[in-house]
């Protein structure tokens, strides 16, 4: 009878620099405990480690290597107990001839994880990154790179709205795959995607609204001395998530009133260039009081340890809560879809982008250049900033006249 299982190993590097397999250590939800491995009965745990999957094959011993990702461990576990099934009923599998030279869609999902978390790019990167290749290894029942095809890509946007997700989420998730599969020379005879433009997933871009300024004036009445700095820093610059939480002192200049977004080695912009935004006396008011509690600090915003602070969002959100701000109509969000922003910091109405759309509009309409505006905001291309504003000629003063004047004779 045809052998159906598969076991999952970690390889681990022993204090006397030897590498041993053993059994990996599950948590107490049966999740994988990432470097853990069982000395004995004893769970211990290991900075250098690999996952591998391993069966039996023509009676012989075989291995995957999985890489460090637990995910992926337990994708690459899960397909080969599959593709060994399909065995036992007669299907067709390649021979060790047929495979030589071939990378292993298991190998290099492993990879391209681990390239998102070897410091050069944003945590976020790295656990979108991990979360797409999780569902497409779920979807994806191939086992070399190259045998993917616009099928398979068509399979996992199926899959993917038949788990729920939302249009954006579906078109964020299948895009990232496309990225991936890009990366691993998956293309078309004319190098672009394999998957053409009329079988990419829609969706409908919802405008990102301005912050008004009653809001504002109740969000900063409650806001403590670290979040009224960098909030305001938010407002005033214009800055990303990611670029303001790596803002370093010296990208400050007091003298010449500006901040330097940087692109520099472990703080990369979205764009990949460096930029210049004059910002407000008032705001280097704030900073130069800001900087007597936290100048000694390598990050301008840093967190309590004096790191990198990696949860504005989710700070801003309890300031709203704590100010009342909560729009009280977001249910089923948060953390296992369990909560509501009547009660809870989890409100959409709140967000970082929006102050990056309130410094973009506020300049708009204090006769700001739209070019100056796109170089602040760091968008590649002029069109990229006219979309971005295109819905503020509506709230514009002659506008408003207009509408009133168009109906004042009806209503």
């Amino acid at each position: 009878m045809a052998n159906k299982t598969a076991s999952l190993y970690v390889n681990v590097k022993m204090p006397d620099g030897k590498w041993k397999f053993l059994r990996p250590v599950t948590k107490g939800n049966g999740r994988l405990e990432a470097g853990w491995a069982l000395v004995g009965e004893t769970p211990t745990q290991f900075a250098d480690f690999n996952y591998y999957v391993s069966w039996y094959e023509s009676g012989k011993k075989r291995f995957e290597l999985c890489g460090k990702d637990t995910d992926v461990a337990v994708a690459t576990i899960s397909r080969r107990e599959k593709s060994l099934e399909a065995k036992a009923e007669g299907l067709t599998v390649l021979d060790e001839k047929e495979s030589k030279g071939r990378v292993l869609l298991s190998a290099a999902i492993a990879v391209y994880v681990d390239d998102a978390a070897d410091g050069k790019k944003a945590h976020k990167t790295y656990s979108a990154r991990k979360r797409t290749m999780e569902l497409f290894a779920e979807s994806c029942n191939k086992t070399f790179v190259d045998q993917i095809e616009l099928r398979d890509m068509l399979n996992f946007k199926s899959s993917l709205r038949k788990k729920g997700f939302a249009d954006r989420t579906v078109f964020n998730h299948f895009e990232c795959a496309n990225s991936f599969l890009r990366a691993n020379g998956v293309i078309s005879a004319n190098g672009k995607s394999i998957v053409p433009p009329h079988d990419w997933p829609d969706f409908d871009e919802k405008p990102v609204k301005k912050y008004q300024p009653e809001e504002l004036v109740k969000l900063f009445a409650e806001a403590d001395a670290m979040e009224t700095s960098v909030f305001k820093f938010f407002l005033t610059s214009g800055g990303r998530e990611g670029e303001v939480a790596r803002l370093q002192w010296r990208d400050i200049d007091m003298r010449m009133k500006k901040a330097e977004f940087m692109s520099r080695e472990g703080a990369s912009t979205k764009n990949r260039k460096s930029r210049s935004v004059p910002l407000p006396d008032s705001m280097i008011a704030v900073l130069k009081d800001h900087q007597k509690a936290y100048g000694d600090c390598l990050y301008v915003f840093p967190n309590q340890s004096g790191g990198m602070e990696g949860h504005w969002l989710r700070r801003l959100q309890n300031l709203a809560l704590r100010a009342k701000l909560n729009c009280g109509r977001c249910k089923d969000v948060g953390e296992g879809g369990e909560m509501n922003c009547k009660n809870d910091a989890v409100c959409q109405e709140w967000g970082l982008h929006r102050f990056r759309k309130t410094f973009a509009t506020n300049h708009l309409h204090n006769g700001a250049n739209i070019r100056q505006i796109q170089k602040w905001l760091g968008h590649h291309s002029l069109d990229v900033t006219i979309n971005y504003l295109a819905d503020e000629d509506d709230t514009s003063d002659p506008v408003r006249d207009q509408v009133n004047g168009a109906f004042e004779a009806f209503v």
